[in-house]
């Protein structure tokens, strides 16, 4: 299985990594996100000026790409332009706070899911929520404990491994406590 890891956090965010560490063992993981924080940018795409992606060497030696762009920009460039085929599922996460209500439309996590089903691919969206408001909207790693987080998303993955989507279902939206 090929999956394609963004998120709005920006390409350095450790949720990102945490979301590679999650899903490593179900398939290919190639990650492209943002440069930079991109919070806030719902399914916007860049318009007019040219995207670029540049390699990025991750904690452990893990290459990414950091597009100069949204989220919605690098599910694009990711699916195609760098993988070779298209992927199998799209994950965007781990967003750094909790995707609800309302907030999901200016949501660049969900932005990219958006996306995603509009080119036919399977996506989850996953966002942690958490106490401190000052971690949010940041560039770079967070001290954030993602563990929790990684088992949920492990056994989801797990189960669309075994099952798919439900029926009708093209984006799951995943906010862990």
């Amino acid at each position: 299985m090929n999956i394609l890891i963004t998120n709005d956090d920006g390409v350095t965010s450790n949720g990102i990594l945490a979301v590679r560490e999650a899903v490593s063992e179900f398939g290919e993981c190639t990650i492209v996100a943002p440069l930079t924080q991109q919070s806030g940018v719902g399914h916007a795409i860049t318009l007019m000026k040219p995207l670029r992606a540049v390699p990025t060497v991750l904690e452990e030696d893990i290459m990414a790409y950091g597009v100069t762009g949204t989220p919605t920009d690098s599910l694009i460039v990711g699916a195609l332009e760098i993988m070779d085929e298209k992927p199998d599922l799209l994950i965007s996460g781990i967003n750094i706070g909790e995707n609800l209500s309302c907030t999901i439309t200016t949501s660049g996590t969900l932005g990219a899911t958006f996306e995603a089903a509009s080119l036919g691919i399977p996506s989850i969206a996953v966002s942690l929520q958490i106490d401190r408001e000052d971690l949010k909207f940041r560039n770079g790693v967070q001290d954030i404990d993602y563990s929790f987080a990684i088992k949920v998303l492990h056994n989801v993955v797990e189960k669309f491994v075994e099952r798919g989507m439900p029926d009708g279902v093209s984006i799951l939206n995943l906010n862990i406590p």
